[in-house]
């Protein structure tokens, strides 16, 4: 289990500024949206530290970091490595640290939850991050960076927990845009079911945050649409988004940020500036945020109307056939299926969160 060499991990090699005066709300941010994908890079690797019990799977991680890890506290820049990276290089802070643990947890399918905790009794500002896994059953701490045995933690003052609910997706690579746009929106039903009685501003931290990113890009034009929404009825928005847990400020902010952007249909596409240490996709932030983007559908469908003409680009935008030499023009098509999802999709949303 020591050995590094045993392990490797994919990596794109591509490092970006998220936020060049972020907070410490943007930090977690950026954490919570870059675990799907970090989720995905370890899945092959992740069976190596499958033990006998989630006790001992959790102390074989931690034996890893322990053994082959050096922490390194983040400098000027606050750096989140993916785990291709972080084990490539062999050092990190404690985001990286967790980042990678919460991966290979979700990977096995083991219940993870990050701890931000804060040891100043006058400031709750979270100070260090880790993992526990099993949050809800039989807890088990797993804090490498820490100089203390397995299954300790420091004590603190403050503290935040945030459970994961991650799901992996694959083949996504070659499915035309919007096919793959109403495939994602499609799942979003039964994770929102799953969700539907859980602590709101816990359970969809992650997919919060991932969606601020897609607003902040412009992706898929939704900051240009919801602008719309946000100039005339901004009540409906800061609702919506209060009932997911979310702050309404920093909603507005990113639609602002976005509204005036270029928007972007291609969920490959890199989010410069969404992942600290890696670069994000669309694809990615899709993913993670799959459940909000479904609960926002109605607001966005609003908003699309009160656009006017859609986007160039847009799945849903149809297309325009020209003749020549006095030809008639081909017969409608049928339908598109995909697009019937997303309509499908945009009436799941209204989930009745407290």
């Amino acid at each position: 289990m020591s050995k590094m060499s045993n392990l490797a991990i994919a990596t794109d090699g591509k490092i970006v500024t998220n936020y060049k005066n972020g907070s410490n709300s943007d930090i977690i941010t950026v954490l919570h949206s870059t675990i799907q994908r970090a989720t995905d890079q370890v899945k092959q690797i992740a069976p190596t530290f499958k033990g006998r019990n989630d006790l001992e799977t959790s102390r074989n991680i931690f034996n890893f970091l322990k053994e082959n890890i050096s922490y390194s506290a983040d400098q000027n820049s606050q750096d989140i490595k993916l785990p291709g990276r972080f084990v490539g290089e062999g050092v990190g802070d404690c985001k990286s640290y967790s980042l990678f643990t919460v991966a290979v947890l979700n990977a096995l399918n083991i219940p993870a939850a990050l701890k931000y905790v804060s040891y100043d009794p006058h400031n709750s500002t979270p100070q260090h991050v880790y993992v526990v896994a099993n949050p809800d059953t039989n807890p088990i701490i797993i804090d490498a960076v820490n100089h203390l045995p397995f299954n300790q933690e420091k004590p603190y003052k403050h503290q935040q927990l945030y459970k994961m609910r991650i799901r992996t997706i694959s083949g996504t690579h070659n499915q035309p845009m919007n096919g793959w746009l109403a495939d994602q929106l499609a799942k979003a039903k039964s994770v929102g079911q799953e969700v539907i009685d859980k602590t709101k501003t816990v359970a969809f931290a992650p997919a919060r945050g991932a969606y601020l990113l897609l607003l902040n890009i412009n992706a898929f034009g939704f900051s240009s649409y919801l602008s719309k929404v946000l100039d005339k009825s901004p009540e409906k928005l800061k609702e919506k988004w209060n009932n997911l847990g979310g702050n309404f400020t920093e909603l507005k902010n990113a639609i602002n940020n976005g509204r005036n952007k270029k928007a972007i249909f291609n969920k490959n596409a890199t989010i410069s500036g969404a992942g600290i240490g890696e670069a994000a996709t669309v694809a990615t932030s899709i993913a993670a945020a799959t459940a909000i983007i479904a609960a926002i559908a109605p607001l966005l469908a609003e908003g699309k109307k009160l656009f006017g003409t859609l986007l160039p680009g847009d799945p849903e935008a149809p297309t325009t056939n020209t003749t020549t030499n006095n030809q008639p023009p081909p017969a409608p098509k049928p339908e598109n299926k995909n697009n019937l999802l997303l309509l499908a999709a945009a009436g799941l949303a209204f989930f009745a969160f407290k």
